[in-house]
């Protein structure tokens, strides 16, 4: 994510996203753990959704069966 705001210009992007030029910098480092909140800003100021789906686990037939009786 930090080569994708740094192509796009970080102070723009900082700006869209609401934050501080240098604290985007900052969270954007290799090692750096940015909060969830900060991560969600600069996702949506970069013009990308994000979605959530549950992991699919192969499915038991024994235990479909059982559920259904």
């Amino acid at each position: 994510m930090g080569d994708v705001a740094k192509a796009r210009g970080m102070a723009q992007l900082a700006r869209e996203a609401g934050l501080g030029r240098e604290s985007l910098y900052k969270a954007l480092t290799p090692g750096a753990k940015p909060r969830y909140d900060t991560v969600l800003k600069v996702i949506r100021a970069l013009g990308v959704e994000t979605h959530a789906s549950p992991i699919h686990q192969k499915c038991d037939p024994n235990k479909a069966l059982q559920r259904t009786r």
